[in-house]
């Protein structure tokens, strides 16, 4: 029995690259930012191959004119409540709501997308 694995690569423009990238370090995400054939993929600027866990995608400087990476997403584990300290203690919006499912932690990235966290 063989199992394969669908394969799809996102890209988000931003030209606000530099910040992004740190907040994607900040939020623990490995971050590639060698050139490759594939990154960037639909820019002549900059590039990285963004992951942490299952997700994946490329991060490319806008050469075209201004751009916000709208990027959004929820992680239901791999954060440790060290993570969440250290989160709170940067200079993004950070927020936390506790519900009967959990406790959320939203996090605005610097081109207003947001990255909720659920521990």
């Amino acid at each position: 029995m063989s199992m394969t694995r669908e394969a799809t690569i996102f890209a988000f423009t931003t030209s606000n690259y530099d910040a992004m990238i740190q907040f994607f370090k900040d939020l623990g995400m490995k971050v590639n930012e060698k050139r490759t054939p594939l990154c960037p993929l639909f820019n002549s600027g900059r590039g990285a191959f963004v992951t942490r866990g299952d997700i994946a995608f490329n991060l490319e400087e806008s050469t075209s004119g201004p751009a916000i990476a709208s990027f959004n997403v929820l992680f239901t584990d791999g954060f440790t409540d060290a993570d969440i300290k250290r989160l709170q203690q940067l200079a993004y919006s950070f927020s936390s709501e506790a519900s009967l499912y959990g406790t959320f932690h939203t996090i605005k990235s610097p081109d207003g997308g947001t990255v909720m966290i659920c521990t």
